[in-house]
């Protein structure tokens, strides 16, 4: 399968590596099949979760635990969420903001998407904890 990405062209994936959300993402609640991109291959950390649908929505993602070594996210917790049955198969994502000019690089750790990567099923939630802030700053500069 064919799909259109705004920044790496058309790009072919297979149809077993598409993510189902069956609640979408907040504020994209109508998009529920995206796939994850690697843009630059290497050691780049950031992936693209890219809509099947459509060019957009797409989003720079990152495992949290790169970049966080202490996050934590309950297993038990989303396991009736996305289906999950053996807690290895859970991944964790965050999303990034890249802003203008990349003057400052951030992650949302308050609220991962949670990944069922056996079944590609997943879900973005709210963890109801003070311990992680939406804007983590992993780079910032000045002018």
């Amino acid at each position: 399968m064919v799909i259109e990405t705004k920044d790496l062209g058309n790009v072919e994936i297979e149809e077993k590596n598409i993510i189902h959300f069956p609640q979408g993402l907040y504020g994209f609640e109508k998009t529920r099949h995206f796939v994850l991109l690697s843009g630059n291959g290497g050691d780049n950390p950031f992936l693209w979760l890219q809509c099947t649908d459509s060019r957009e929505p797409r989003f720079v993602v990152i495992d949290p635990y790169r970049v966080f070594k202490d996050y934590n996210v309950s297993a038990a917790t989303v396991a009736p969420l996305i289906s999950l049955k053996d807690e290895k198969n859970m991944r964790l994502l965050v999303i990034a903001t890249v802003t203008a000019g990349a003057k400052e690089v951030y992650i949302n750790l308050k609220c991962p998407i949670v990944l069922n990567a056996q079944d590609n099923i997943a879900m973005q939630i709210i963890l109801d904890n003070d311990d992680y802030p939406i804007k983590y700053y992993l780079y910032a500069r000045e002018g």
